[in-house]
């Protein structure tokens, strides 16, 4: 599988014998693929697979708190600069290249660029991943490949969403833009600010992800102006500028309560900070000469392999670190800032990157094997058909699968909770031989089978256990005179 993908991705590729590449655009990619990865560098939250007990406390220290906060910046507008920067290349592969001549060239294109990597990564890489990770259970595996591949897969969602929005523009273009540029304009502001409304009427891929239309637009029109903007003298100044507005719009727009008022300022601030990243490209260039460094040429050569694999491993960090750190049951060593550096900086970002540059590498000693592609394409499909056809089955014998998602545990036989400041004053001020815990089923089921409470090899027996309004569980313990050696924040281990 992977092969293939490098053996049919060269994503955005310019002829350079008829066109010069745009050195500014390229750099963009490489900005953009550095902040996806840094972006999912500190999640703790998977859908319902929550490691917050285990690695909370690297976002708590200095060190976590400030990457936190970068993340927060670049998650307000990474993706529409992802979507602008193609609308950029697809204007010159389009108009300076004479690409994409009619609806059939540019459906088959985008097909090989981006629907085949988006099957074959989504099902041979991105799905078998999260079963091994536990994200999805071996019983759910077909509802995965059917559902899910259907609505944009995890973060190959981009791809799937770029695909539809290709076509959908090229269409708008041809036969709106071409005859009434304001109706044009109307239509793509509809989609921004209407998304929720007209979710329903789009394809999949497309539903929630419609507003990114805009950004594309921006970025194929920008081009038109590109090379007088760039004869501006004082980019440096506008730069510091935008930078001041975007930080003024943001804060202020917090404070307004009006919806549609509220997007379209945050409209304004991701096409300047789009416009910011592009001023950054343009004088790195120029005046560092960036793009001749070996990093550099790396980031970019690789760029698109880096996107495609990147965030599963992610899964597979945490999902490993979980096992280890069990095993280890050393709080202290999660408050250090060595530990949160390494977690977010090293693992989930350098160590990410390089194993993603290690698997195209790989990818590129067996660039013989191109009819592989074929038969992976054929095997997929059958996957499909038969993942389909499993469904259609359980819905007609009306059996309902859920996906068993993975809850952190020690092993198959404890878990780990973690008490809250709310928790734990209630339970030990309000009975002393009490403590409560918030509720989920993971939780529930466990400590319903659960014989003993174990902490700094004291064990106490478990009374009875009690639900109270759905919302809290009561565990009630028989050696009172212990319960007072637990101080907060504890780690209390359950074993059956």
């Amino acid at each position: 599988m992977l092969i293939v993908v490098k053996e049919i991705i060269k994503m955005d590729s310019i002829n350079q014998n008829n066109y010069k590449q745009v050195s500014e655009y390229n750099l963009m990619k490489v900005i953009a693929i550095i902040l996806v990865v840094i972006g999912h560098s500190t999640y703790l939250k998977i859908s319902g697979v929550d490691y917050s007990q285990f690695f909370g406390q690297t976002l708590q220290v200095e060190f976590g708190k400030n990457v936190q906060r970068i993340v927060d910046i670049i998650y307000i507008f990474h993706m529409a600069l992802f979507f602008a920067v193609s609308g950029s290349v697809y204007y010159i592969q389009k108009n300076k290249l004479n690409k994409y001549k009619n609806a059939k060239e540019l459906i088959i294109n985008k097909i090989k660029r981006l629907m085949i990597p988006y099957i074959l990564v989504g099902i041979l890489y991105v799905i078998p991943i999260k079963v091994i990770s536990r994200f999805y259970s071996t019983n759910y595996f077909a509802n995965a490949i059917f559902y899910d591949m259907l609505n944009g897969i995890g973060h190959l969602w981009f791809l799937f969403t770029l695909f539809w929005i290709f076509i959908l523009f090229y269409f708008l273009e041809k036969y709106i833009y071409n005859n009434n540029k304001y109706i044009f304009w109307v239509i793509v502001l509809i989609t921004y600010f209407f998304n929720d409304i007209i979710y329903n009427f789009m394809p999949n891929g497309l539903k929630s992800n419609v507003q990114y239309v805009i950004f594309f637009c921006i970025g194929y029109f920008f081009e038109i102006i590109r090379e007088k903007y760039n004869n501006s003298k004082c980019m440096v100044v506008n730069t510091i500028i935008l930078s001041v507005v975007v930080y003024v719009l943001y804060y202020a727009q917090k404070n307004i309560n009006f919806k549609y008022a509220q997007l379209l300022i945050l409209l304004f601030v991701k096409i300047l900070l789009i416009l910011i990243v592009y001023n950054i490209s343009y004088l790195l260039n120029k005046y560092l000469k960036i793009s001749k460094l070996k990093l550099y040429e790396k980031l970019y050569k690789y760029n698109f392999d880096i996107y495609l694999f990147h965030d599963p491993l992610n899964y597979l960090f945490l999902y490993i670190a979980s096992l280890i750190l069990i095993k280890i049951q050393n709080q202290n060593l999660i408050q250090t800032q060595v530990f949160s550096f390494f977690m977010i900086f090293i693992l989930r970002f350098v160590i990410n990157i390089f194993i993603c540059i290690f698997i195209a590498v790989v990818i590129n000693k067996f660039k013989q094997y191109k009819k592989l592609r074929r038969k992976l394409l054929c095997w997929c499909g059958v996957m499909f058909v038969l993942c389909f056809g499993m469904v259609i089955y359980d819905n007609y014998n009306n059996i309902h699968r859920t996906n068993k998602i993975y809850a952190p545990r020690l092993g198959d036989n404890f878990t780990t909770i973690n008490l809250t400041d709310e928790n734990w004053t209630n339970g030990v001020s309000n009975t002393m031989n009490i403590l409560l815990f918030e509720n989920n089923e993971v939780n529930i089921s466990i400590l319903k089978n659960a014989k003993l409470v174990k902490y700094n090899n004291i064990n106490k027996g478990i009374q009875n256990i009690k639900e109270i309004d759905n919302s809290w569980i009561y565990l009630e313990l028989d050696n009172r005179e212990n319960i007072e050696q637990f101080a907060y924040p504890n780690k209390i281990q359950v074993l059956k």
